[in-house]
């Protein structure tokens, strides 16, 4: 039985959140916990609009990569988009790839195919040299390709890399690099998926065909103060904040261009906020002779935003909902900046280019399973919406053969009925007809690329559920090698497009990471895919055995590496070893962390709009695990196949009577606990959907039969 464990927190610290952010004590109670109570990861919890998402120029090479593309469409160079197998790597490959046809550009695309390694290949840029190429953007890839992207300069082709895995010592000398776990990047979140780093860099080659791309602007603010006149300037470019003053004028004493603020609005254009008050207020501070050049933000904030006509600065101010989320209250000129920031996103399209590509941005972000903190939320919160009635023929298609159209879903309905079959193409060496899929445009050719891919998953079904049953007496033999902390297989019978999910599938039964391994006899090799259970880092397991492997990458949760036959034994040593000196946990050894305690007055059907709050769930964020005390079992069933191992019951809490599943637990009646018990129990409040009607009902995590029941 696992051990209960609720984190202590400070009662201050959930007052001050509830407080300052309008929330309930529960919702405040289990932020708190979750170590999600900083005013900028609220602001991913309590806002859905895009424009809250972090600007792509951040990164450090972002302008550098724009101006590279916008440089081969004005000269009519070839593009090649070069992309990974998976759903993530396929998402990835098609958003860029119909964003520069669209910009009327030539382009081609390629995937891995058959048994190609993954990443860049020798082979895709020797080709696109010989086709008149000039240009290769990957895609979910590159980071790793220090060889091929040296070849591609030896051969005059620039490569712009967009990757999110993590990077080895040695950066391949591409052009630019867009990857936000490479140090000094510049960007503040680390975990997009390489679908969300292709969707930052539309929003900024989107901008960058604006004319106010690289542009230097100021944005100056001035408003009275003690016998002086507060002067406050920002000087800004791409929507990112390059430089502030503030200087405090007394009239007549120094003339403007004496002063500091002089320099930042001398060589750009100014931007202010009611020009007519601006302009008295500037000659009050520098005398009527000296005229104030700038462009009025106000006519176009009160065109774009209606509700605000009328309203000044100051008490825009008061009313900002971006205030709640600065670690200071904001200054009359950061409400300008964010008013700027606003009418350009507006202005150059960059939110409904954004909005149209939330579909796969979703879809990829959750397939690779990408930790849903920070802006992933809002990616894959506006993603599930736009999965629901999506408008490409190619995946309308797949989700009405999957019954997913129109519902509300949840990530699990991607994970589990969509992920896989995009996955599947890739794991059987056709990852181009997932990609031709989710490009066309024809619903008829939809309809039999559909099949197609349908045809491809089960074949991957079968083959795995074969491999599955072959594999399993290595992968106890191995767990008990690895002292249950860990599993590794190698079975001559596996082939490389299903080691990933098979290492998925053996992560979840032993509750441990896994790794499994194919032979490539052609390539003299053996490839592996590693995958992570509940949130354990895996890609060091590999950093530490780097010298054993011929190459290996990836991420936190998911890698992918080779070796030579011969070092397997060794290989496997040696990972004996990390292991044990990483510490990893003993499977069962993880306390269940509990989110919150319930009295009886929040035991509510209130308690669903916390729930909401907190969704959607996936890593990182996993579901509530909510306790109650003293609740009464009521009406025991047992459900379910093969021996009914389930059972659905009520139980009374909070004066009312609740519907509740327990699955795996027919054998824990009338052993930890029976009909008419006193029970403690650990539970999540879901929906259950029947009939296109939704009711409440409790997920048992844990039951304890009260002392004395």
């Amino acid at each position: 039985m696992a051990r209960w464990q609720k984190p202590p927190i400070d009662k201050n610290r959930v007052l001050g959140i509830s407080e300052r952010f309008g929330l309930d004590l529960l919702t405040s109670t289990i932020l708190v916990r979750r170590g999600l109570d900083s005013p900028e990861e609220l602001s991913f919890f309590m806002e859905r609009h895009l424009r809250y998402l972090h600007n792509p120029f951040l990164f450090e090479d972002m302008p550098l990569a724009v101006e590279r593309v916008i440089q081969a469409k004005e000269e009519g160079e070839r593009i090649l988009v070069f992309g990974d197998r998976d759903a993530d790597g396929i998402s990835s490959t098609v958003l860029l790839t119909e964003f520069l046809e669209e910009m009327g550009m030539e382009v081609d695309w390629r995937v891995p195919m058959g048994d190609e390694q993954y990443g860049l290949s020798l082979d895709a840029v020797e080709e696109h040299a010989r086709n008149g190429g000039s240009l290769i953007i990957t895609v979910d890839c590159g980071i790793s390709s220090v060889r091929e992207i040296t070849r591609a300069a030896e051969l005059g082709l620039d490569v712009i890399v967009l990757d999110h895995h993590e990077p080895k010592e040695e950066l391949p000398p591409a052009y630019a690099i867009i990857d936000p776990k490479v140090e000094g990047s510049g960007y503040p979140f680390r975990d997009l998926a390489g679908c969300g780093v292709v969707a930052k860099f539309l929003w900024a080659l989107t901008f960058g065909l604006s004319d106010h791309f690289n542009q230097e602007v100021s944005l100056l603010n001035i408003r009275p103060g003690n016998e002086a006149y507060i002067v406050e300037v920002i000087q800004t470019e791409n929507l990112i904040e390059l430089d502030r003053v503030q200087e405090s004028i007394v009239p007549g004493m120094v003339p403007v261009d004496r002063t500091r603020i002089y320099d930042l609005i001398a060589q750009s254009p100014i931007y202010v906020y009611d020009l007519p008050l601006q302009q008295r207020l500037f000659q009050a501070a520098f005398g009527r002779g000296v005229e104030l050049q700038a462009f009025d933000l106000k006519p176009l904030v009160e065109r774009l935003y209606p509700s605000l006509k009328g309203r000044s600065l100051l008490r825009l101010k008061d009313r900002s909902r971006g205030a709640l989320y600065r670690e200071k209250p904001p200054e009359e000129i950061d409400v300008l900046f964010s008013l700027f920031q606003a009418v350009l996103m507006e202005e150059t399209g960059v939110l409904r280019s954004m909005e149209r590509v939330m579909d796969l941005v979703g879809l990829g972000t959750l397939a690779d399973l990408m930790p849903l903190r920070n802006e992933n939320r809002i990616l894959v919160r506006e993603g599930l919406v736009r999965l629901s009635d999506p408008e490409r023929p190619g995946l309308r298609a797949l989700m009405a053969r999957q019954k997913l159209l129109g519902k509300k879903l949840a990530p699990r309905d991607v994970l589990w009925q969509v992920g896989p079959i995009i996955n599947a193409s890739g794991r059987m060496g056709s990852p181009d007809v997932a990609v031709r899929l989710l490009l066309c445009r024809d619903p008829a050719e939809a309809e039999a690329l559909g099949d197609e891919l349908i045809k491809l998953n089960d074949e991957r079904k079968r083959l795995g559920e074969d491999l599955w049953q072959r594999i399993q007496p290595q992968a106890y033999e191995s767990f008990t090698r690895f002292k249950e902390k860990f599993v590794l297989v190698y079975h001559d019978a596996v082939q490389r497009g299903v080691t990933g999910i098979l290492a998925a599938r053996l992560a979840q039964k032993f509750k441990v990471p896994a790794a499994i391994l194919a032979p490539l006899e052609e390539e003299g090799r053996l490839v592996g895919s590693l995958r992570s259970f509940q949130g354990v880092g895996v890609l060091n397991l590999l950093t530490a055995c780097e010298d054993l492997l011929m190459e290996y990458g990836g991420h936190d949760f998911a890698a992918g590496f080779s070796l030579h036959p011969e070092r397997l034994e060794e290989f496997i040593e040696r990972l004996v070893e990390v292991v044990e000196d990483l510490g990893l946990p003993l499977r069962g050894e993880e306390p269940l962390t509990i989110d919150a305690e319930i009295p009886p007055s929040w035991m509510t059907p209130d308690i669903m709009k916390v729930v909401e709050f907190f969704a959607p769930y996936g890593e990182q964020n996993p579901p509530l695990r909510l306790l109650y005390r003293e609740a009464v079992v009521r009406d025991i069933q047992f459900i379910g196949r093969n021996g009914q191992p389930h059972i659905k019951f009520h139980l009374a809490m909070g004066g009312a009577l609740w519907p509740a599943v327990y699955w795996g637990a027919s054998d824990k009646v009338n052993v930890e606990f029976s009909e008419d018990d006193e029970v403690d129990v650990v539970f999540t409040p879901t929906w259950n959907t029947y009939q296109n009607q939704e009711t409440i009902q409790l997920t048992v995590v844990d039951m304890r039969r009260c002392e004395g029941s």
